[in-house]
């Protein structure tokens, strides 16, 4: 990611063996160029504040619901909590930083310090993305495991074994990451598809063996194992979002041919638990679908070497790049549509939380309103009960 230290093939970008056979790039067709670069310009422009500003906002209703006694008693909610406030922080902090270095390069002042701006920004950002994939994990396979057994989930996941479980999944992703603390570093000026990178020239042997050679096969392990459970959990919830829709069938139809008048309400605690398993199910669907392509981007450009040699390749590299990028972060703006269209109680939750708000404003409104016409009567009130105050005490 851009500066999440996505690698974008650095020992090709850094070495100087890219430099050979470069001579044919002379031969490319400049509109074609001018065209791309254009409109890579204005989708680094314009995209960014987009998604910052409405995902902040969508991130901050979704924790508001999910605070709210809905589904505060639910395990899951905690999850879904912490998965808003992550998103919400790695749209201020890393897609802000990305946006402003892209656009305006000069608000980046360069010192010999730079390199300490540039490991918390690697560090935090790959370990943000690493946290959002295995929190929704963590989600799935928590709402499996309530469905498989229902009785252990509600007696055992408390909220403080949840506090517990995310606080390992940090340490986790901190255990996996750590180590962008100790080698990143600014990118060198005219270079704006990142602001960070891991300078595999300067490293040491050791370290560039591990960066190249094992670190990546690390990261596409957890990333594989994060998938894994996220697909057999899903599997998990269809088959019971199925069977529930059967049950439901077979029950109407029973009513029907007895012609019986009773009507047999499902439980709320199951409702809001049936609504948490599709609402999750939309959801880690449509990770998988905005993840994958900057994946796949990122795998075909590091075997690509001719893309640093020819502008008019590096051209459309870059559009792919930034079109790709901002779907991995349109992610992080998405689960709030999501959650409204496949939940039915989400939804109403949150009608009544907006409910709420507006009457709440228009009774000060009302309040300021009647206190400006009469202002006597809006002080007489705290008067004469601090009078009666004082005569019950003597």
């Amino acid at each position: 990611m851009g500066l999440n230290g996505t690698v974008l093939n650095d020992r090709n970008l850094l070495s100087g063996s890219t430099n050979v056979n470069c001579a044919g790039s002379e031969m490319m067709n400049n509109s074609d160029f001018s065209h791309w670069h254009d409109v890579t310009l204005v989708i680094n422009l314009y995209i960014p504040p987009i998604l910052i500003i409405v995902g902040v906002l969508f991130n901050v209703c979704i924790i508001i619901v999910m605070n709210s006694p809905t589904f505060k008693t639910i395990s899951t909610s905690y999850f879904m909590m912490t998965l808003a406030v992550n998103d919400a922080m790695s749209l201020c902090i890393s897609l802000t930083a990305h946006w402003l270095h892209v656009n305006f390069p000069e608000t980046i002042v360069r010192t010999q310090y730079s390199y300490i701006m540039c490991r918390f920004f690697d560090s935090y950002g790959w370990g943000n993305c690493d946290f959002a994939i295995i929190i929704v994990a963590a989600m799935t396979a928590d709402r499996s495991y309530a469905i498989l057994y229902p009785l252990k989930c509600h007696t055992k996941r408390t909220p403080r074994r949840l506090r517990i479980e995310i606080a390992l999944l940090v340490l986790v992703i901190v255990v996996k990451d750590i180590h962008f603390w100790f080698v990143s570093d600014i990118v060198p000026l005219g270079r704006d598809e990142r602001l960070c990178e891991v300078p595999v020239l300067k490293l040491t042997s050791r370290y560039r063996y591990f960066y190249e050679d094992i670190w990546p096969w690390i990261h596409i392990t957890f990333i594989s194992c994060c998938f894994v459970v996220i697909f057999v959990s899903n599997i998990v919830i269809i088959f019971s979002v199925k069977k529930s829709s059967s049950n439901k069938s077979v029950v109407d139809g029973r009513k029907q041919r007895t012609g019986s008048s009773k009507n047999k309400r499902i439980s709320p605690r199951s409702a809001q638990l049936r609504q948490i398993a599709v609402m999750l199910l939309c959801s880690s669907c449509v990770q998988l679908l905005l993840t994958f392509p900057f994946s796949v981007h990122i795998a075909i450009a590091d075997k690509m070497a001719e893309l640093t040699c020819n502008p008019n390749q590096q051209s459309i590299n870059g559009f792919v790049f930034s079109a790709t990028f901002y779907m991995l972060y349109s992610n992080k703006c998405v689960n709030f549509i999501i959650f409204t269209c496949s939940g039915t109680r989400f939804r109403k939750t949150w009608q009544n939380k907006l409910s709420q708000y507006i009457c709440r404003r228009k009774f000060k409104s009302l309040q300021i309103n009647h206190s400006t016409k009469n202002p006597i009567s809006a002080i007489s009130y705290p008067t004469v009960s601090s009078e009666i105050l004082e005569s019950t005490k003597l």
